[in-house]
Protein backbone atom coordinates (compact mmCIF):
# COMPACT_ATOMS: atom_id res chain seq x y z
CA UNK A 1 0.00 0.00 0.00
CA UNK A 2 1.40 3.65 -0.80
CA UNK A 3 2.70 5.14 1.97
CA UNK A 4 0.37 8.30 1.06
CA UNK A 5 -2.75 6.42 1.01
CA UNK A 6 -1.95 5.32 5.05
CA UNK A 7 -0.98 8.76 5.81
CA UNK A 8 -4.97 10.29 4.04
CA UNK A 9 -6.81 7.48 6.81
CA UNK A 10 -4.51 8.78 9.73
CA UNK A 11 -7.38 9.93 11.77
CA UNK A 12 -9.53 6.43 11.61
CA UNK A 13 -6.40 4.48 12.36
CA UNK A 14 -6.99 5.30 16.39
CA UNK A 15 -11.04 5.93 16.09
CA UNK A 16 -11.44 3.91 20.00
CA UNK A 17 -10.84 6.65 22.47
CA UNK A 18 -9.09 9.61 22.16
CA UNK A 19 -6.21 10.42 21.38
CA UNK A 20 -3.29 13.82 21.00
CA UNK A 21 -2.66 14.53 17.57
CA UNK A 22 1.08 13.59 18.48
CA UNK A 23 0.02 9.62 19.50
CA UNK A 24 -2.21 9.17 15.89
CA UNK A 25 1.41 10.81 13.91
CA UNK A 26 3.37 8.18 16.16
CA UNK A 27 0.85 5.25 15.15
CA UNK A 28 0.83 6.09 11.81
CA UNK A 29 4.29 6.60 11.51
CA UNK A 30 4.50 3.08 13.01
CA UNK A 31 2.13 1.58 10.33
CA UNK A 32 4.48 3.40 7.61
CA UNK A 33 7.12 1.69 8.87
CA UNK A 34 5.25 -1.70 9.74
CA UNK A 35 3.81 -2.11 5.90
CA UNK A 36 7.23 -2.45 4.29
CA UNK A 37 8.74 -3.97 6.96
CA UNK A 38 6.55 -6.87 8.44
CA UNK A 39 9.53 -8.33 10.49
CA UNK A 40 9.67 -5.12 12.58
CA UNK A 41 5.70 -5.51 12.77
CA UNK A 42 6.64 -8.89 14.45
CA UNK A 43 8.92 -7.44 16.79
CA UNK A 44 7.05 -4.30 17.74
CA UNK A 45 4.05 -6.20 17.93
CA UNK A 46 5.05 -9.34 20.24
CA UNK A 47 8.28 -8.17 21.61
CA UNK A 48 6.97 -8.48 25.39
CA UNK A 49 6.11 -12.18 24.95
CA UNK A 50 9.57 -12.38 22.60
CA UNK A 51 11.69 -11.16 25.63
CA UNK A 52 9.76 -13.56 27.98
CA UNK A 53 11.15 -16.51 25.16
CA UNK A 54 14.16 -15.41 25.33
CA UNK A 55 14.35 -16.21 29.33
CA UNK A 56 12.82 -19.28 29.19
CA UNK A 57 14.58 -21.08 26.54
CA UNK A 58 17.83 -18.63 26.07
CA UNK A 59 16.91 -17.74 22.35
CA UNK A 60 17.29 -14.31 21.03
CA UNK A 61 14.05 -12.49 19.64
CA UNK A 62 15.38 -12.43 16.01
CA UNK A 63 16.74 -16.36 16.53
CA UNK A 64 12.64 -16.98 17.24
CA UNK A 65 11.44 -17.40 13.19
CA UNK A 66 13.17 -19.37 11.39
CA UNK A 67 15.21 -18.14 7.97
CA UNK A 68 12.19 -19.32 5.65
CA UNK A 69 9.51 -17.63 7.77
CA UNK A 70 11.04 -14.62 7.07
CA UNK A 71 11.74 -15.17 3.62
CA UNK A 72 8.02 -15.82 3.87
CA UNK A 73 7.09 -12.60 5.48
CA UNK A 74 8.92 -10.74 3.18
CA UNK A 75 7.65 -12.19 -0.15
CA UNK A 76 4.07 -11.43 1.58
CA UNK A 77 4.93 -7.85 1.80
CA UNK A 78 5.69 -7.79 -1.70
CA UNK A 79 4.15 -10.51 -3.82
CA UNK A 80 0.05 -10.44 -4.25
CA UNK A 81 -0.18 -14.11 -4.15
CA UNK A 82 2.05 -16.57 -1.70
CA UNK A 83 1.58 -20.61 -1.14
CA UNK A 84 4.16 -22.80 1.27
CA UNK A 85 3.96 -26.04 1.21
CA UNK A 86 6.00 -28.10 3.98
CA UNK A 87 6.22 -30.84 6.66
CA UNK A 88 4.20 -31.49 10.13
CA UNK A 89 5.52 -28.70 12.47
CA UNK A 90 7.94 -26.83 10.67
CA UNK A 91 5.67 -23.75 11.54
CA UNK A 92 3.06 -22.98 8.69
CA UNK A 93 0.32 -22.04 11.06
CA UNK A 94 2.27 -19.67 13.00
CA UNK A 95 3.51 -17.87 9.70
CA UNK A 96 0.09 -17.72 8.75
CA UNK A 97 -0.88 -16.01 11.77
CA UNK A 98 1.62 -13.64 12.00
CA UNK A 99 1.05 -12.77 8.38
CA UNK A 100 -2.93 -12.09 9.00
CA UNK A 101 -2.14 -10.40 12.28
CA UNK A 102 0.68 -7.87 10.74
CA UNK A 103 -1.69 -7.42 7.67
CA UNK A 104 -5.05 -6.73 9.30
CA UNK A 105 -3.46 -3.87 11.85
CA UNK A 106 -1.03 -2.41 9.56
CA UNK A 107 -4.55 -1.99 7.01
CA UNK A 108 -7.35 0.75 7.38
CA UNK A 109 -10.31 -0.96 7.27
CA UNK A 110 -9.16 -4.05 6.31
CA UNK A 111 -11.35 -7.01 5.71
CA UNK A 112 -11.01 -10.94 5.37
CA UNK A 113 -11.52 -14.28 5.20
CA UNK A 114 -9.69 -17.78 6.62
CA UNK A 115 -10.90 -21.34 5.05
CA UNK A 116 -9.82 -24.67 5.52
CA UNK A 117 -10.97 -28.58 4.41
CA UNK A 118 -13.44 -28.71 7.92
CA UNK A 119 -14.35 -27.47 10.77
CA UNK A 120 -11.48 -28.95 12.75
CA UNK A 121 -9.22 -28.03 10.96
CA UNK A 122 -10.41 -24.07 10.94
CA UNK A 123 -11.21 -24.26 14.47
CA UNK A 124 -8.39 -26.12 16.26
CA UNK A 125 -5.49 -25.28 14.10
CA UNK A 126 -5.72 -21.79 12.14
CA UNK A 127 -8.15 -20.12 14.10
CA UNK A 128 -6.68 -21.61 17.62
CA UNK A 129 -3.24 -20.23 16.55
CA UNK A 130 -4.61 -16.99 15.54
CA UNK A 131 -5.80 -17.12 19.21
CA UNK A 132 -2.51 -17.58 20.59
CA UNK A 133 -0.81 -15.14 19.13
CA UNK A 134 -3.76 -12.57 20.41
CA UNK A 135 -3.42 -13.26 23.71
CA UNK A 136 0.78 -12.45 23.68
CA UNK A 137 0.47 -8.84 22.62
CA UNK A 138 -1.46 -6.25 24.90
CA UNK A 139 -1.42 -4.30 21.65
CA UNK A 140 -3.83 -6.22 19.81
CA UNK A 141 -5.62 -7.11 22.94
CA UNK A 142 -6.99 -3.34 23.28
CA UNK A 143 -6.90 -2.94 19.44
CA UNK A 144 -9.47 -6.23 18.68
CA UNK A 145 -12.03 -8.14 20.01
CA UNK A 146 -11.44 -11.93 19.25
CA UNK A 147 -14.71 -14.57 18.92
CA UNK A 148 -15.08 -17.65 17.95
CA UNK A 149 -15.29 -17.10 14.42
CA UNK A 150 -14.17 -14.03 13.75
CA UNK A 151 -12.29 -10.65 14.86
CA UNK A 152 -12.75 -6.94 14.75
CA UNK A 153 -11.39 -3.60 15.16
CA UNK A 154 -12.99 -2.11 18.53
CA UNK A 155 -15.52 0.41 17.09
CA UNK A 156 -15.64 -0.49 13.36
CA UNK A 157 -17.40 -4.22 14.04
CA UNK A 158 -18.70 -4.09 9.93
CA UNK A 159 -15.74 -2.20 8.24
CA UNK A 160 -12.86 -3.97 9.62
CA UNK A 161 -13.31 -8.10 10.33
CA UNK A 162 -11.65 -11.34 10.14
CA UNK A 163 -14.04 -14.07 9.28
CA UNK A 164 -13.62 -18.02 9.31
CA UNK A 165 -15.65 -19.97 7.17
CA UNK A 166 -15.24 -23.70 6.33
CA UNK A 167 -14.83 -24.98 2.93
CA UNK A 168 -18.13 -27.43 2.99
CA UNK A 169 -20.23 -28.47 0.53
CA UNK A 170 -23.92 -28.00 1.15
CA UNK A 171 -26.87 -29.33 -0.89
CA UNK A 172 -29.58 -27.07 -2.81
CA UNK A 173 -32.45 -29.50 -3.32
CA UNK A 174 -33.44 -27.13 -6.18
CA UNK A 175 -30.82 -28.20 -7.95
CA UNK A 176 -30.77 -30.84 -10.94
CA UNK A 177 -27.21 -31.71 -10.97
CA UNK A 178 -27.42 -33.35 -7.57
CA UNK A 179 -27.53 -30.37 -5.54
CA UNK A 180 -24.33 -30.03 -3.93
CA UNK A 181 -22.15 -26.86 -4.55
CA UNK A 182 -19.45 -25.31 -2.77
CA UNK A 183 -20.56 -22.28 0.04
CA UNK A 184 -17.59 -22.33 2.21
CA UNK A 185 -15.86 -19.08 0.85
CA UNK A 186 -17.42 -15.84 -0.51
CA UNK A 187 -15.58 -12.90 -3.05
CA UNK A 188 -14.72 -9.90 -1.03
CA UNK A 189 -13.94 -6.62 -2.98
CA UNK A 190 -12.02 -3.84 -1.16
CA UNK A 191 -8.88 -1.96 -0.97
CA UNK A 192 -7.58 -4.30 1.77
CA UNK A 193 -8.29 -7.75 1.37
CA UNK A 194 -6.94 -10.83 2.92
CA UNK A 195 -8.04 -14.26 2.22
CA UNK A 196 -6.22 -17.42 3.93
CA UNK A 197 -6.33 -20.70 2.76
CA UNK A 198 -5.09 -23.72 4.95
CA UNK A 199 -4.85 -26.95 4.41
CA UNK A 200 -4.89 -25.70 0.34
CA UNK A 201 -4.46 -29.53 -1.12
CA UNK A 202 -7.98 -30.50 0.35
CA UNK A 203 -9.52 -27.36 -0.61
CA UNK A 204 -11.86 -27.62 -3.77
CA UNK A 205 -11.96 -25.51 -6.37
CA UNK A 206 -15.10 -23.32 -5.87
CA UNK A 207 -13.36 -22.22 -3.07
CA UNK A 208 -10.20 -21.14 -4.33
CA UNK A 209 -12.12 -19.56 -6.95
CA UNK A 210 -13.92 -17.55 -4.24
CA UNK A 211 -10.55 -16.74 -2.70
CA UNK A 212 -8.88 -15.53 -5.84
CA UNK A 213 -11.43 -13.90 -7.34
CA UNK A 214 -10.87 -11.31 -4.44
CA UNK A 215 -7.24 -10.53 -5.95
CA UNK A 216 -8.33 -7.56 -8.03
CA UNK A 217 -6.87 -4.42 -6.20
CA UNK A 218 -2.64 -3.64 -5.64
CA UNK A 219 -3.27 -4.38 -1.95
CA UNK A 220 -5.20 -7.84 -2.24
CA UNK A 221 -3.92 -10.51 -0.68
CA UNK A 222 -3.99 -14.46 -0.87
CA UNK A 223 -2.14 -16.75 1.37
CA UNK A 224 -2.09 -20.51 0.89
CA UNK A 225 -0.47 -23.29 3.30
CA UNK A 226 -0.48 -27.24 3.46
CA UNK A 227 1.13 -30.49 3.93
CA UNK A 228 1.11 -31.36 -0.13
CA UNK A 229 -0.98 -34.40 0.12
CA UNK A 230 -1.95 -35.13 -3.58
CA UNK A 231 -0.62 -34.59 -6.66
CA UNK A 232 -4.06 -32.98 -8.07
CA UNK A 233 -5.88 -29.86 -7.39
CA UNK A 234 -4.94 -26.20 -7.27
CA UNK A 235 -2.45 -26.36 -4.59
CA UNK A 236 -0.84 -29.05 -7.43
CA UNK A 237 -1.38 -26.82 -10.10
CA UNK A 238 0.41 -23.34 -7.91
CA UNK A 239 3.23 -25.15 -7.54
CA UNK A 240 3.50 -27.35 -10.99
CA UNK A 241 1.33 -25.49 -13.58
CA UNK A 242 3.41 -22.52 -15.08
CA UNK A 243 0.73 -21.01 -15.78
CA UNK A 244 -0.52 -20.14 -12.78
CA UNK A 245 2.90 -20.97 -10.64
CA UNK A 246 4.61 -17.48 -12.58
CA UNK A 247 1.77 -15.08 -10.81
CA UNK A 248 2.76 -16.90 -6.94
CA UNK A 249 5.43 -16.71 -4.74
CA UNK A 250 6.00 -20.19 -3.66
CA UNK A 251 8.23 -22.14 -0.87
CA UNK A 252 8.19 -25.72 0.01
CA UNK A 253 9.31 -26.06 3.35
CA UNK A 254 11.83 -29.17 4.70
CA UNK A 255 12.16 -30.23 8.41
CA UNK A 256 15.38 -29.37 7.65
CA UNK A 257 14.93 -25.78 7.83
CA UNK A 258 13.52 -26.15 11.02
CA UNK A 259 15.59 -25.68 14.43
CA UNK A 260 12.73 -26.90 16.81
CA UNK A 261 12.40 -30.40 14.72
CA UNK A 262 14.75 -33.24 16.80
CA UNK A 263 16.63 -34.09 13.72
CA UNK A 264 18.04 -37.80 14.94
CA UNK A 265 14.13 -38.46 16.11
CA UNK A 266 12.77 -37.24 12.95
CA UNK A 267 15.42 -39.54 11.22
CA UNK A 268 15.10 -42.81 12.78
CA UNK A 269 11.02 -42.26 11.60
CA UNK A 270 12.23 -41.30 8.04
CA UNK A 271 14.07 -44.39 7.54
CA UNK A 272 11.29 -46.53 9.20
CA UNK A 273 8.70 -44.70 7.23
CA UNK A 274 10.83 -46.51 3.90
CA UNK A 275 13.47 -43.83 3.37
CA UNK A 276 13.26 -40.31 1.14
CA UNK A 277 11.80 -42.06 -1.68
CA UNK A 278 8.41 -42.57 0.35
CA UNK A 279 5.44 -40.77 -0.52
CA UNK A 280 4.42 -40.44 3.30
CA UNK A 281 8.14 -39.21 3.97
CA UNK A 282 7.73 -36.06 0.78
CA UNK A 283 4.98 -34.98 2.44
CA UNK A 284 5.12 -34.87 6.56
CA UNK A 285 8.95 -34.26 6.40
CA UNK A 286 10.12 -32.89 2.97
CA UNK A 287 7.11 -30.48 1.92
CA UNK A 288 7.67 -31.69 -1.30
CA UNK A 289 4.46 -33.03 -3.21
CA UNK A 290 5.06 -37.18 -3.61
CA UNK A 291 6.47 -37.84 -6.76
CA UNK A 292 3.76 -40.80 -6.85
CA UNK A 293 0.13 -40.54 -5.76
CA UNK A 294 1.01 -43.35 -3.17
CA UNK A 295 2.81 -46.33 -2.61
CA UNK A 296 -0.52 -47.69 -4.70
CA UNK A 297 -0.65 -45.61 -7.36
CA UNK A 298 0.97 -46.41 -10.80
CA UNK A 299 2.90 -44.83 -13.00
CA UNK A 300 4.45 -42.76 -10.67
CA UNK A 301 5.03 -38.76 -11.26
CA UNK A 302 8.42 -39.04 -11.70
CA UNK A 303 8.51 -41.54 -14.71
CA UNK A 304 5.32 -39.59 -16.29
CA UNK A 305 6.79 -36.05 -16.32
CA UNK A 306 10.16 -37.75 -17.78
CA UNK A 307 8.23 -39.41 -20.60
CA UNK A 308 6.88 -35.82 -21.24
CA UNK A 309 10.21 -34.51 -21.11
CA UNK A 310 12.12 -37.36 -23.52
CA UNK A 311 8.92 -36.24 -25.88
CA UNK A 312 10.09 -32.36 -25.79
CA UNK A 313 13.71 -32.63 -25.78
CA UNK A 314 13.71 -35.31 -29.16
CA UNK A 315 10.62 -32.11 -30.20
CA UNK A 316 13.52 -29.78 -29.75
CA UNK A 317 16.08 -31.60 -31.16
CA UNK A 318 14.15 -31.96 -34.44
CA UNK A 319 13.76 -28.05 -34.25
CA UNK A 320 16.88 -27.21 -34.14
CA UNK A 321 17.92 -29.16 -37.24
CA UNK A 322 15.33 -27.57 -39.34
CA UNK A 323 16.05 -24.50 -38.18
CA UNK A 324 19.73 -24.58 -38.45
CA UNK A 325 19.00 -25.89 -42.22
CA UNK A 326 17.00 -23.29 -42.94
CA UNK A 327 19.32 -20.24 -41.75
CA UNK A 328 21.95 -21.93 -43.76
CA UNK A 329 19.68 -21.47 -47.09
CA UNK A 330 18.34 -25.15 -47.18
CA UNK A 331 15.08 -25.09 -48.37
CA UNK A 332 12.82 -26.79 -45.93
CA UNK A 333 8.79 -27.52 -46.82
CA UNK A 334 7.96 -27.42 -43.16
CA UNK A 335 4.35 -26.85 -42.08
CA UNK A 336 5.42 -24.25 -39.55
CA UNK A 337 6.99 -21.29 -40.01
CA UNK A 338 10.78 -20.23 -39.01
CA UNK A 339 9.21 -17.83 -35.99
CA UNK A 340 6.32 -20.51 -34.90
CA UNK A 341 9.59 -22.67 -34.63
CA UNK A 342 11.09 -20.59 -32.60
CA UNK A 343 8.01 -19.75 -30.55
CA UNK A 344 7.79 -23.38 -29.72
CA UNK A 345 11.31 -23.72 -28.53
CA UNK A 346 10.29 -20.80 -26.08
CA UNK A 347 7.14 -22.39 -24.44
CA UNK A 348 8.94 -26.04 -24.60
CA UNK A 349 11.90 -24.47 -22.49
CA UNK A 350 8.75 -23.74 -19.91
CA UNK A 351 6.78 -26.67 -20.33
CA UNK A 352 3.38 -25.01 -21.38
CA UNK A 353 0.79 -26.78 -23.38
CA UNK A 354 1.00 -25.35 -27.36
CA UNK A 355 -0.88 -26.08 -30.18
CA UNK A 356 2.62 -28.05 -31.58
CA UNK A 357 1.92 -30.92 -33.31
CA UNK A 358 4.56 -33.17 -33.70
CA UNK A 359 3.32 -34.58 -36.66
CA UNK A 360 3.15 -31.78 -39.10
CA UNK A 361 6.86 -31.39 -38.11
CA UNK A 362 8.48 -34.63 -39.12
CA UNK A 363 6.58 -34.44 -42.48
CA UNK A 364 8.54 -31.71 -43.20
CA UNK A 365 10.67 -32.08 -46.63
CA UNK A 366 14.79 -30.92 -46.51
CA UNK A 367 14.97 -30.61 -50.40
CA UNK A 368 18.60 -31.53 -50.49
CA UNK A 369 20.63 -34.40 -52.25
CA UNK A 370 21.35 -35.82 -48.76
CA UNK A 371 19.38 -34.46 -45.66
CA UNK A 372 21.63 -34.89 -42.70
CA UNK A 373 21.28 -38.12 -41.11
CA UNK A 374 20.28 -37.72 -37.70
CA UNK A 375 17.24 -36.31 -39.29
CA UNK A 376 16.32 -38.89 -41.52
CA UNK A 377 17.01 -41.28 -38.17
CA UNK A 378 14.63 -38.75 -35.66
CA UNK A 379 12.00 -39.16 -39.08
CA UNK A 380 11.95 -43.11 -39.22
CA UNK A 381 11.74 -43.62 -35.73
CA UNK A 382 8.74 -41.24 -35.08
CA UNK A 383 7.06 -43.16 -37.85
CA UNK A 384 8.13 -46.55 -36.93
CA UNK A 385 5.16 -48.65 -35.22
CA UNK A 386 1.48 -49.02 -35.33
CA UNK A 387 -0.78 -45.96 -35.31
CA UNK A 388 -3.34 -46.84 -33.23
CA UNK A 389 -6.33 -44.28 -31.69
CA UNK A 390 -7.75 -44.72 -28.67
CA UNK A 391 -11.26 -43.28 -28.01
CA UNK A 392 -12.66 -42.63 -24.67
CA UNK A 393 -16.14 -41.81 -24.28
CA UNK A 394 -18.03 -39.32 -21.86
CA UNK A 395 -19.97 -40.77 -19.00
CA UNK A 396 -21.04 -37.93 -17.29
CA UNK A 397 -21.62 -34.28 -17.70
CA UNK A 398 -18.27 -32.59 -16.82
CA UNK A 399 -16.74 -35.74 -18.27
CA UNK A 400 -15.17 -35.58 -21.94
CA UNK A 401 -14.23 -37.51 -24.59
CA UNK A 402 -11.10 -37.54 -25.54
CA UNK A 403 -9.05 -38.93 -28.54
CA UNK A 404 -5.62 -39.99 -27.85
CA UNK A 405 -3.37 -40.90 -30.89
CA UNK A 406 -0.16 -43.27 -30.41
CA UNK A 407 2.65 -43.90 -32.91
CA UNK A 408 5.31 -47.17 -31.63
CA UNK A 409 6.00 -45.81 -27.71
CA UNK A 410 4.96 -42.25 -28.56
CA UNK A 411 1.28 -40.69 -27.75
CA UNK A 412 1.51 -37.98 -30.49
CA UNK A 413 -1.95 -35.74 -29.23
CA UNK A 414 -4.14 -36.31 -26.87
CA UNK A 415 -7.46 -34.41 -28.23
CA UNK A 416 -10.26 -33.64 -25.42
CA UNK A 417 -14.01 -32.71 -26.74
CA UNK A 418 -17.37 -31.91 -24.22
CA UNK A 419 -20.41 -32.20 -25.01
CA UNK A 420 -19.97 -34.33 -28.25
CA UNK A 421 -22.51 -35.84 -29.95
CA UNK A 422 -22.50 -39.34 -31.98
CA UNK A 423 -21.54 -37.82 -35.24
CA UNK A 424 -18.68 -35.38 -34.10
CA UNK A 425 -17.64 -38.88 -32.28
CA UNK A 426 -17.49 -40.20 -36.05
CA UNK A 427 -16.28 -37.20 -37.68
CA UNK A 428 -13.27 -36.98 -35.28
CA UNK A 429 -12.35 -40.67 -35.81
CA UNK A 430 -12.36 -39.79 -39.48
CA UNK A 431 -10.89 -36.55 -39.29
CA UNK A 432 -7.88 -38.32 -37.40
CA UNK A 433 -7.16 -41.57 -39.74
CA UNK A 434 -7.12 -39.29 -42.59
CA UNK A 435 -4.63 -36.78 -41.10
CA UNK A 436 -2.09 -39.88 -39.62
CA UNK A 437 -0.88 -41.62 -42.31
CA UNK A 438 -0.60 -45.11 -41.57
CA UNK A 439 -3.65 -45.46 -38.46
CA UNK A 440 -4.59 -48.86 -38.75
CA UNK A 441 -7.07 -49.31 -35.71
CA UNK A 442 -9.25 -47.54 -33.36
CA UNK A 443 -9.60 -49.03 -29.85
CA UNK A 444 -13.12 -47.76 -28.27
CA UNK A 445 -14.64 -47.49 -24.85
CA UNK A 446 -17.82 -49.43 -25.16
CA UNK A 447 -19.08 -46.98 -22.19
CA UNK A 448 -22.47 -49.81 -22.10
CA UNK A 449 -23.74 -50.44 -25.66
CA UNK A 450 -22.11 -46.34 -26.61
CA UNK A 451 -18.91 -47.81 -28.17
CA UNK A 452 -20.32 -50.85 -29.69
CA UNK A 453 -22.97 -48.69 -31.75
CA UNK A 454 -20.02 -46.53 -32.56
CA UNK A 455 -17.96 -49.43 -33.55
CA UNK A 456 -20.98 -50.98 -35.89
CA UNK A 457 -21.67 -47.53 -37.34
CA UNK A 458 -18.05 -47.35 -38.61
CA UNK A 459 -18.68 -50.03 -40.63
CA UNK A 460 -21.04 -48.56 -42.56
CA UNK A 461 -21.51 -45.28 -44.85
CA UNK A 462 -18.76 -42.72 -45.17
CA UNK A 463 -16.83 -44.76 -42.21
CA UNK A 464 -16.99 -48.11 -43.77
CA UNK A 465 -13.44 -47.86 -44.32
CA UNK A 466 -12.11 -47.87 -40.64
CA UNK A 467 -11.45 -50.43 -38.47
CA UNK A 468 -12.38 -50.37 -34.92
CA UNK A 469 -13.04 -52.24 -31.85
CA UNK A 470 -14.94 -51.78 -28.66
CA UNK A 471 -13.66 -52.79 -25.28
CA UNK A 472 -14.48 -52.86 -21.98
CA UNK A 473 -13.02 -51.63 -18.75
CA UNK A 474 -14.53 -54.14 -16.89
CA UNK A 475 -13.97 -57.29 -19.35
CA UNK A 476 -12.07 -59.97 -18.45
CA UNK A 477 -8.36 -59.33 -18.63
CA UNK A 478 -6.29 -61.24 -21.48
CA UNK A 479 -4.06 -62.11 -18.32
CA UNK A 480 -6.84 -62.64 -15.90
CA UNK A 481 -4.70 -64.60 -13.55
CA UNK A 482 -2.66 -61.38 -13.28
CA UNK A 483 -5.39 -58.43 -13.08
CA UNK A 484 -9.05 -58.32 -12.64
CA UNK A 485 -10.46 -56.85 -15.58
CA UNK A 486 -9.34 -54.85 -18.91
CA UNK A 487 -8.86 -51.74 -16.97
CA UNK A 488 -6.77 -52.94 -14.54
CA UNK A 489 -4.61 -54.72 -17.48
CA UNK A 490 -4.32 -51.77 -19.79
CA UNK A 491 -3.46 -49.30 -16.72
CA UNK A 492 -0.63 -51.79 -15.73
CA UNK A 493 0.36 -51.69 -19.70
CA UNK A 494 1.21 -48.31 -19.26
CA UNK A 495 2.87 -48.01 -16.04
CA UNK A 496 5.43 -50.87 -17.15
CA UNK A 497 6.23 -49.09 -20.39
CA UNK A 498 6.31 -45.85 -18.95
CA UNK A 499 10.27 -45.51 -19.35
CA UNK A 500 10.13 -46.03 -22.88
CA UNK A 501 7.58 -43.91 -23.82
CA UNK A 502 7.00 -40.28 -24.71
CA UNK A 503 4.17 -38.07 -23.75
CA UNK A 504 3.12 -34.48 -24.73
CA UNK A 505 2.96 -32.02 -22.11
CA UNK A 506 -0.34 -32.02 -20.42
CA UNK A 507 -0.90 -31.35 -16.80
CA UNK A 508 -4.10 -32.68 -16.45
CA UNK A 509 -3.19 -36.23 -18.19
CA UNK A 510 0.03 -36.11 -15.68
CA UNK A 511 -2.59 -35.64 -13.08
CA UNK A 512 -5.29 -38.31 -13.86
CA UNK A 513 -2.27 -40.70 -14.50
CA UNK A 514 -0.30 -40.76 -11.22
CA UNK A 515 -4.01 -40.21 -8.65
CA UNK A 516 -5.77 -43.82 -9.50
CA UNK A 517 -4.95 -46.33 -6.99
CA UNK A 518 -4.82 -50.09 -7.73
CA UNK A 519 -5.25 -53.14 -4.87
CA UNK A 520 -5.83 -56.80 -4.71
CA UNK A 521 -8.76 -59.23 -5.10
CA UNK A 522 -7.51 -61.85 -2.73
CA UNK A 523 -7.30 -63.85 -5.46
CA UNK A 524 -3.28 -64.61 -5.60
CA UNK A 525 -1.56 -61.89 -7.11
CA UNK A 526 -4.80 -60.60 -9.19
CA UNK A 527 -4.69 -56.44 -9.28
CA UNK A 528 -7.16 -54.30 -9.15
CA UNK A 529 -8.12 -50.62 -10.41
CA UNK A 530 -9.62 -48.13 -8.40
CA UNK A 531 -13.17 -47.45 -9.77
CA UNK A 532 -14.39 -44.15 -10.86
CA UNK A 533 -16.89 -44.25 -7.93
CA UNK A 534 -13.98 -44.25 -5.27
CA UNK A 535 -12.14 -42.01 -7.26
CA UNK A 536 -15.37 -39.36 -7.25
CA UNK A 537 -15.26 -39.66 -3.04
CA UNK A 538 -11.81 -38.89 -2.88
CA UNK A 539 -12.69 -35.75 -5.04
CA UNK A 540 -10.64 -36.41 -8.14
CA UNK A 541 -11.94 -36.28 -11.91
CA UNK A 542 -13.00 -38.70 -13.98
CA UNK A 543 -9.55 -39.46 -15.68
CA UNK A 544 -10.52 -39.21 -19.16
CA UNK A 545 -7.40 -38.47 -21.00
CA UNK A 546 -5.50 -41.60 -19.16
CA UNK A 547 -8.19 -44.11 -20.09
CA UNK A 548 -7.77 -42.86 -23.90
CA UNK A 549 -3.91 -43.16 -23.85
CA UNK A 550 -4.23 -46.74 -22.27
CA UNK A 551 -6.98 -47.88 -24.56
CA UNK A 552 -4.51 -46.24 -27.73
CA UNK A 553 -1.27 -48.53 -25.70
CA UNK A 554 -3.95 -51.26 -25.44
CA UNK A 555 -2.24 -54.81 -26.06
CA UNK A 556 -3.90 -56.26 -29.37
CA UNK A 557 -3.43 -59.72 -30.14
CA UNK A 558 -5.51 -60.58 -33.08
CA UNK A 559 -8.17 -58.87 -34.51
CA UNK A 560 -10.39 -60.55 -37.11
CA UNK A 561 -13.70 -58.34 -37.07
CA UNK A 562 -15.22 -58.29 -40.83
CA UNK A 563 -13.73 -54.72 -41.19
CA UNK A 564 -10.61 -55.21 -40.71
CA UNK A 565 -10.76 -58.78 -42.98
CA UNK A 566 -11.77 -56.25 -45.71
CA UNK A 567 -8.21 -55.39 -45.68
CA UNK A 568 -7.00 -58.73 -45.77
CA UNK A 569 -4.36 -58.88 -43.14
CA UNK A 570 -4.44 -59.71 -39.49
CA UNK A 571 -3.32 -56.99 -37.12
CA UNK A 572 -1.22 -58.57 -34.61
CA UNK A 573 1.36 -57.80 -31.84
CA UNK A 574 3.01 -60.99 -30.93
CA UNK A 575 3.57 -61.55 -26.54
CA UNK A 576 6.70 -62.89 -25.64
CA UNK A 577 7.18 -64.08 -21.88
CA UNK A 578 4.76 -61.34 -20.50
CA UNK A 579 6.24 -58.47 -22.73
CA UNK A 580 4.82 -56.40 -25.02
CA UNK A 581 6.14 -56.14 -28.30
CA UNK A 582 5.95 -53.19 -31.00
CA UNK A 583 5.86 -53.94 -34.31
Amino acid sequence: MAKTEVASVKPTLTSVGERSAQAQREVAERLLVHIDQPLECFYDTWWDYLLEWEKEKGIEPDKYLDNWQKEVLDAFSKRNRVAVTGGNNVGKSTTASIIIWTYMKTRPYAVGMCTSIDSIQLSHVLWAELRRWYDRSPELIATFEFHGHSFYRRGCKDTWWMLARTARRQTDINQRSGGEHSTGLQGIHAPHVIMCIDEGSGVEDPNWEAAESSIREPDNKLFAISNPLKISGRMFEIFHNDTRRKYWYTRQVSYLECPRIDKKIAEEEIEMLGGLDSPVVQIRFLGQFPSRGSDDTLPTYDSVKRAMARSREYDLEAIDILTRLMDGGVPVDCFYTREQLDTFKEKFALEQETTFLPEHLYRSKVRMPKPPKRWLDMVAKYFAGPCRLGVDLARYGTSETVFAVRRGMRIVEVRPRYHIDTINVLGTIKELFEFYQGMDLAIIDKTGLYGDAVCDMLKIGDWKRIPAIAVGFGEEAICSDDFRNQATEMWFEVANNIEKMMMPYDLLLLTQLTTRTYGFTGKLLQKILEDKESMKRRKLPSPDRADAVTLSMKRVQIVSDEAVDDYSHEIQEPIVEGEFIVN
